[in-house]
């Protein structure tokens, strides 16, 4: 199979390595967004928190998130999602919102997110959630945890930026 870069220069013609794996990546990270649940569940990933790292950070760069469990040193227990502006009331035992092994809870503030009581070595927290891909359309021919069914989609994507491109080149340049 041709690789993504072949393909996209196939509808659009030559351009630029770099610009063709941005568009790409933006093509591939819309189309996840507008996937159907059963299709969005192919594109998980997992992340496991222990001692270190206690937090996911980097958690824009993720798409939704599926399930967070934190494991009771027995069982993994399902996280319950907390709104960030509750955080302080994670370790107050008389909150609502108090956070144990046995009813752990999960917030995002900033870029991070975090699971309470924080995860440990012996007692780890696992995230599934949706991880966009990051491509180098002259080195890849399929994408990785991405719908096989879709995959033409992000290359029509790129192919119209490269398209696009252009035309804004052409137009730069017409005479007075």
């Amino acid at each position: 199979m041709q690789s993504l870069a072949l393909q996209i220069q196939a509808l659009a013609g030559s351009a630029n390595n770099t610009e063709m794996s941005d568009w790409a990546n933006e093509g591939a990270k819309e189309i996840i967004n507008m996937l159907p649940p059963t299709l969005l569940e192919r594109c998980k990933d997992y992340s496991t928190l222990d001692t270190s790292p206690n937090a996911l950070a980097n958690i824009d760069t993720r798409g939704k998130i599926f399930t967070v469990l934190r494991n009771d040193g027995t069982v993994n227990q399902i996280a319950h999602y907390i709104d960030s502006k509750f955080n302080g009331q994670v370790t107050d035992s008389s909150s609502l919102y108090f956070a144990t092994v046995g009813a752990p809870k999960w917030t995002i503030f900033s870029t991070f997110l975090y699971v309470y009581p924080a995860p440990t070595d012996s007692q780890p927290a696992y995230i599934e959630h949706v991880q966009y891909p990051s491509l180098d359309v002259s080195a890849v021919s399929t994408i990785d945890k991405f719908p096989d069914e879709a995959e033409y989609l992000v290359v029509l994507y790129a192919s119209c930026k490269v398209l696009q491109n252009k035309m804004n080149e052409k137009s730069g340049s017409l005479p007075s």
